[in-house]
């Protein structure tokens, strides 16, 4: 089983560790980062985390498909992590 990520502040100092494999099928991280933390319409997210295992993007569930502002948002962010990783040269 995969380990659970702490929630020590707001969403840019969430991380995960790097490398790890992040399953939560008790929705232990779910109910913490998430459901618990607000009223929620529904019980999906989708959380978009780089490589040094900072959150970048949050989709808050719902209907995800390509031509959706969300579907936009997450392949900009993803783009962006993209364009970092060239820059940096790794």
């Amino acid at each position: 089983m995969g380990r659970s990520a702490s929630k020590p502040g707001p969403t840019s100092s969430w991380r995960f560790e790097a490398g790890t494999e992040n399953y939560d099928p008790d929705w232990r991280t779910l109910k913490r980062w998430w459901l618990d933390t607000g009223d929620r319409d529904l019980t999906s997210v989708s959380f978009l985390i780089d490589r040094q295992g900072v959150i970048r993007h949050i989709h808050p569930g719902g209907q995800y498909v390509k031509g959706d502002k969300a579907y936009a948002g997450m392949k900009v962010k993803i783009e962006e992590l993209l364009r970092e990783k060239l820059m940096r040269g790794s």
